[in-house]
């Protein structure tokens, strides 16, 4: 299973939101829907965001992914100890932000 986040533009003819629903300080510009690692349909989350709230999303989602990778590369390094696949892709994908 992955983790998914869409981030949509508000349309503010439709919805009026008065607070983003993530840090509760800043006019929402976006509507989120974030489904964390593993969870099913029930899980997911849904509301309105800033575009400051909407980046840190984004990085929470990035940091989850790093998390998960590290664990996958660790069962897999633990049963074939020079396989370098996941790493190679995880520098790779991750280098330029670290």
């Amino acid at each position: 299973m992955t983790a998914s986040l869409h981030i949509l533009t508000l349309d503010p003819t439709h919805e009026k939101p008065e607070r983003c629903q993530v840090c509760w300080a800043n006019q929402p510009a976006f509507i989120y829907e974030w489904r964390p690692l593993g969870l099913g349909e029930s899980k997911t989350m849904r509301g309105f965001c800033c575009p400051e709230c909407a980046i840190e999303l984004v990085r929470d989602m990035r940091a989850s992914e790093i998390h998960e990778w590290a664990g996958e590369e660790g069962a897999v390094n633990a049963e074939v100890p020079d396989f370098m696949g996941p790493h190679d892709h995880k520098v790779s994908a991750f280098a330029a932000t670290e």
